[in-house]
């Protein structure tokens, strides 16, 4: 459907052939494999960093006025902390340093929350003002993570117990989720006013149900 919208072949054969990809229950890694994985890694850290100078060149440009965008510059933002959080952890992964797991899940859910209240604001002002219903819902979301974002914050400085933190998100991520998919939904089927996207829709609800999987493993 975007790809009608837009006019632009989005490829998916990375996503196809993830879908492949099938984990093994043999403990022996060989020496090979890990090289291989090492030089994938290195390949995708160039490559997460030469995207990340992309947009903030993309971002400089907009908020000096010279170049526009039908972007928020908060939207450009918004992806080049997700970029700039994917590539921390491919570094992780490849230095194989030392994690503490519970400030880096508390970190985590305080970056999530951020974006799922990012989210909110973006369908917010991506609906067509007719939909007062869902403006005052996506509001709602927006000002929830928001609150949920410096709760995770405090957190962190143990002000907060950490336990409280992830249950008010993971109920908060599961409510979301289902707003998402409803709206995600609702304009594929032509319901919905906006000028939002169905792969911008789709793209929210993939990271709320990313979040919440995240979530559920803090919780365990």
């Amino acid at each position: 459907v975007s790809e009608f919208f837009t006019g632009i072949k989005i490829p998916t054969e990375i996503t196809k052939a993830e879908e492949r990809l099938v984990g093994v229950s043999n403990s022996t890694v060989s020496r090979s494999l890990v090289d291989k994985v090492s030089r994938i890694n290195n390949r995708a850290i160039r490559l997460i960093s030469k995207l990340i100078e992309f947009k903030a060149r993309i971002l400089r440009n907009v908020l000096e006025c010279r170049m526009f965008t039908v972007n928020y510059p908060l939207l450009i933002d918004h992806i080049m902390r997700e970029a700039r959080l994917y590539l921390q952890i491919v570094i992780g992964l490849q230095t194989r340093g030392f994690v503490d797991l519970k400030r880096d899940a508390l970190g985590q859910e305080a970056f999530w929350n951020r974006i799922m209240a990012e989210h909110s604001k973006f369908i917010r002002g991506l609906l067509d003002p007719s939909e007062e219903e869902l403006f005052s819902i996506a509001n709602v979301f927006g000002n929830e993570f928001d609150e949920l974002t410096r709760e995770a914050i405090e957190a962190m400085n143990s002000t907060i117990p950490f336990e409280e933190v992830t249950e008010n998100s993971l109920r908060a991520t599961k409510a979301i989720k289902e707003f998402k998919t409803q709206a995600t939904v609702g304009l594929l089927d032509c319901n919905i006013r906006s000028i939002i996207l169905p792969l911008l829709a789709d793209h929210t609800l993939r990271e709320a149900n990313h979040f919440l999987r995240l979530l559920r493993m803090f919780e365990s």
